[in-house]
């Protein structure tokens, strides 16, 4: 994963004067702060997002949320007051997604991704690096491999046990954050 500078500069990257600049460091700096899949991320509505608490939640669950640093609480904030009403107005029906693209309808997983690559640059982040870095916080923290395949939605207990796999091999808690992807393949 890259560093929180990386992080900073990987988020300012869209332009902050035009709504698609605003929506997209929106969605960047939620994908950095959450385990959240592709399309899940596309699948969250504006009523996932409970500004008061600061808290988005996700999985049509009011009990698993996720609290949100500042910076991630101001671009979300941001975008839902100024760059999503505009694109809802394009919309010909009424939509509930968080995310939506210029004319209005609501982002496909596809969509995200290209958004991603188009930031990213030469750095090297990949979209799932935050799930596989949430699980191995998970573990060093005594989560069991339930409580992980639960919180990031994962089907299969071996994905877990991968990750268990790491932290294993790894006992004195260092390990090689771009080497990371190859170590979790099963």
């Amino acid at each position: 994963l890259p560093t929180q500078e990386d992080m900073e500069e990987f988020a300012s990257r869209p332009d902050p004067y035009s709504y698609v600049g605003i929506r997209d460091a929106a969605m960047i700096r939620l994908w950095h702060l959450s385990p959240l899949k592709s399309h899940e991320q596309k699948d969250l509505k504006v009523q996932d997002i409970d500004l008061g608490k600061k808290t988005v939640y996700w999985r049509e669950s009011k009990y698993r949320g996720l609290r949100l640093d500042e910076k991630t609480y101001k671009a979300i904030e941001r975008y839902l007051k100024v760059s999503r009403p505009v694109f809802a107005k394009k919309s010909k029906v009424p939509i509930d997604k968080l995310f939506l693209n210029e004319w209005g309808d609501p982002l496909v997983e596809c969509s995200i991704f290209e958004i991603f690559w188009k930031y990213r640059g030469d750095k090297k982040i990949k979209p799932y690096a935050t799930r596989h870095m949430t699980a191995i916080d998970m573990l060093r923290n005594g989560s069991n491999l339930e409580e992980i395949k639960k919180a990031l939605g994962i089907k299969s207990i071996k994905m877990c046990e991968a990750y268990k796999a790491v932290i294993a091999d790894d006992v004195g808690g260092f390990y090689k954050k771009d080497r990371f992807e190859e170590k979790v393949k099963l």
